[in-house]
């Protein structure tokens, strides 16, 4: 038996192997799979408007008038009116002076931490952050210092001990942590990261 078949094997054993189950129909917090109908509790579709009819219409209605893709990326021929209607209209929900929308949450992280920080920098990182976030961390190829999940003493002990040693520092965290459902300390955060001259970016996937 092979590495891989070993290992699928063990996995198998322990009742520890993930397996694709095809959804059939997701409507109102109810999840149909294999002909039996589930509460799901693991959905993002927080305020359940995915299957909206009204969301719906609009979709159809964007498909006939722009396609089915965006057929290039945003920087050659691929940009869209509706993109940046959408990012106006994020940044005035958010009261911030833009937006910029990313494909996906993951590359959002990898590409935004990558773009702040760089070799020779420093990254204090909770704990508990989503994996796209450690991704990006070890993207930019700066060095990364975790605290303690939401531990605001041990944050600052870390920044007292390192901070001085880098000339760019990083705090970054998530607001909700989708696992605990816990919140962060923001109120802290920003007085720390005012105190020590960091950059603090926080993660909203699970908040807004």
């Amino acid at each position: 038996m092979g590495r891989i078949e070993s290992f699928l094997t063990s996995r198998r054993n322990s009742n520890l192997l993930r397996t694709l189950v095809p959804a059939t129909r997701r409507a109102n917090g109810i999840i149909t799979i294999e002909g039996k109908e589930y509460f799901d509790f693991c959905s993002n579709d927080y305020l359940g408007i995915a299957n909206h009819p009204a969301l719906i219409r609009a979709c159809q209605e964007a498909l006939v008038e722009f396609g089915a893709g965006a057929c290039a990326s945003r920087l050659l021929s691929g940009d869209s009116q509706l993109t940046h209607q959408l990012e106006t209209e994020l940044a005035a929900f958010k009261a911030k002076e833009s937006a910029l929308v990313f494909n996906s949450g993951y590359q959002a992280n990898t590409g935004i931490i990558g773009a702040l920080c760089q070799k020779g920098d420093v990254i204090f990182s909770d704990k508990l952050n989503h994996a796209s976030i450690i991704d990006g961390i070890v993207l930019s190829g700066a060095q990364c210092v975790r605290f303690f999940h939401n531990n605001m003493e041990h944050l600052e002990s870390l920044l007292a001990r390192e901070r001085s040693h880098y000339k760019e520092a990083l705090i970054v965290t998530e607001s909700i942590f989708s696992m605990e459902g816990d919140a962060a300390p923001l109120a802290e955060l920003v007085r720390l990261k005012e105190k020590y001259q960091c950059r603090l970016m926080i993660d909203e996937a699970h908040a807004t």
